[in-house]
């Protein structure tokens, strides 16, 4: 990371030049954004496409065109949550009044490459990007929301806090995140992980599984998280089967299948990893036909950003309870996604793929991509997009709602007399975010804790795989660490267990002794790991899975 971090830095001179004669000048090229001016910018790096392609990664040559495809129409429900909190906020005569509040929003296509082109972007707001210089749309840049990945959230927090820019993520979780020291101008509308783990295993902890497999990825925060989770269960009496660290790299047969092999050994394993890890697991469960198991799914995993193995198959993750961050209610919402036209967002430079994706047809004449023209009687192919709101979606309509309420109390505060409404730089805005206390239009309350947190909520869904491969997500519980006496809530009567389970799953490595049976240890095994064997000849047991035996002579 700091390795990367210090090669940008290092090609920043040579990009700002301009007129480098150098063999191996670094050139940049503009980067398509979808841009409404205003007063002050929001600017926002997105998911909407999930693939770049044809990078040239040995320095040797120019760089051909890249193209970003692989259309997610559930993720360009982000952009237009994005903007529906801008236009809400616009049009509220008592949230910034006689301010208009633009934004400046780019695709990362979950490619690195893309998203730090759109971060230089967004930096110096030209047609060509010119790193230090702010040469044209986001001279009046005040904050950026984002959210692709925990790495480069952290590239983003010390590029933008060298500019002191407000960022908000939506979607990363990591602890490091949370040290104001390192990342001072950093927040987020999600929970931190320090709370996800411990949410993990209170959920063990109520059914009573004791017996738990963990799979994490290959890198450095799987190893602090599964430190952390080792820690955690060992505290509440829950023993690990096994630990394992996925590579992103492909993985042998054999090795598959001695993975596989740890896998089958406990009924209940917690998987911590993003779509990049879940790719490699899904091709150890399709070869080696593994199923019948109950995954504990942390946040990570994002289904809707897009699933590569499709081929494959979600079927195993049937029955699965998985975390999300809370998403609420956003009224309004569904009739504004409902009525969008591209001839009312012109400047929406996704909505034309999205209108086709949606629709299947064409809005445009003499349109060359797609030839079918929609006659405005088109029934929507995508169910419940309208319906059902991501969670990502909503943490994004926060994180704006956030920056808007930071924005008008600076105002509020700071407009004088005879002084320019606009005069007001972003690195000021920190002293207001840290007290952000509003209830948004949903009717729920949003603060910031002393990490920069906005909201320390989790939702806890059921998984419900059907025969066609859709996912159908079951809210069935929920964790909120700074309620002490609603913290973890469980609806076990809603959770539809995998067809495979007649009732509660129970993970164990032993059975428990009956009556007339004691516990004896197993050497080599956890404490959760023991045989039964019949009380010894004048000694009996009356209480199921007792360790010790009562002399009968004592209780008659």
């Amino acid at each position: 990371m700091c390795c990367f971090f210090l090669i940008i830095l290092l090609l920043l001179p040579d990009i700002a030049q301009g007129q480098s004669n150098h063999g191996c000048a670094l050139n940049l090229v503009f980067t398509p954004h979808y841009h409404v001016d205003g007063d002050f910018i929001i600017a926002g790096i997105v998911t909407v496409n999930t693939c770049y392609s044809n990078f040239l990664r040995d320095f040797q040559r120019s760089a051909v065109d890249k193209v970003c495809s692989n259309f997610n129409v559930w993720n360009y429900q982000n952009v237009l949550a994005f903007v529906f909190a801008i236009n809400e906020i616009n049009n509220n005569p008592d949230l910034l009044p006689n301010i208009t509040l633009g934004f400046h929003i780019v695709d990362n296509c979950l490619n690195e490459e893309r998203a730090i082109s759109g971060m230089l972007d967004i930096i110096s707001g030209g047609n060509v990007p010119t790193p230090n210089y702010r040469c044209g749309l986001s001279h009046n840049l005040v904050a950026f929301v984002d959210g692709i990945s925990t790495r480069l959230t952290l590239l983003f927090a010390r590029m933008f806090g060298m500019y002191k820019v407000p960022q908000i993520s939506f979607s990363s979780l990591d602890p490091v995140l949370s040290g104001k020291i390192q990342f001072p101008f950093f927040y987020r509308t999600v929970p931190s992980d320090d709370f996800q783990y411990m949410a993990i295993v209170t959920l063990i902890k109520y059914f009573s599984w004791t017996w738990v497999g963990i799979l994490v990825p290959d890198d450095e925060f799987g190893l602090k998280i599964s430190q952390l989770l080792l820690e955690e269960l060992t505290r509440n009496y829950i023993c690990v089967a096994f630990l394992e660290f996925l590579d992103q790299s492909k993985v042998d047969k054999e090795a598959a299948h001695k993975i596989a092999d740890k896998i089958k050994s406990a009924n209940v394993i917690i998987l911590y990893g993003d779509r990049d890890y879940v790719v490699i697991l899904q091709d150890i469960l399709y070869l080696s036909q593994v199923s019948e198991k109950v995954w504990i799914i942390s946040s990570q995993w994002d289904v809707l950003i897009g699933n590569d193995g499709y081929f494959k198959g979600l079927g195993s993750f049937n029955g699965s309870l998985a975390f999300t961050p809370h998403k609420g209610a956003i009224p309004g919402f569904k009739e504004f996604t409902s009525s969008i036209k591209p001839d009312l967002f012109p400047n929406d430079i996704f909505i034309l793929r999205a209108w086709f994706e949606l629709f299947q047809c064409s809005y445009i004449r003499n349109a060359t991509l797609y030839n079918h023209l929609c006659t405005g009687n088109e029934i929507i192919q995508y169910e419940r997009f309208n319906e059902e709101l991501s969670y990502n979606s909503y943490s994004i309509y926060n994180a704006v709602y956030a920056l808007a309420h930071a924005l008008h109390h600076m105002h509020l505060e700071k407009m004088k007399p005879n002084r320019n409404r606009n005069d007001i730089e972003a690195w000021k805005l920190h002293k207001y975010l840290k007290n952000i206390n509003f209830t948004n239009s949903g009717g729920e309350k949003m603060s910031t804790d002393d990490y920069g947190g906005i909201d320390s909520k989790f939702d806890i869904l059921n998984w419900v795989i059907y025969s066609n491969q859709t996912l159908h997500s079951i809210k069935v519980g929920s964790y909120d660490h700074q309620n002490a006496s609603q913290g973890f809530i469980i609806n076990e009567t809603l959770i539809r267990w995998s067809p495979a389970f007649s009732q509660t799953p129970r993970s164990a490595c032993s059975e428990t002794c009956l009556a007339g049976y004691r516990k004896t240890s197993k050497v080599g095994y956890p404490a959760c790991c023991y045989d039964c064997i019949p009380c010894p000849e004048g000694q009996i047991t009356n209480v199921t899975g007792k360790i010790s035996d009562t002399n009968r002579s004592s209780e008659q």
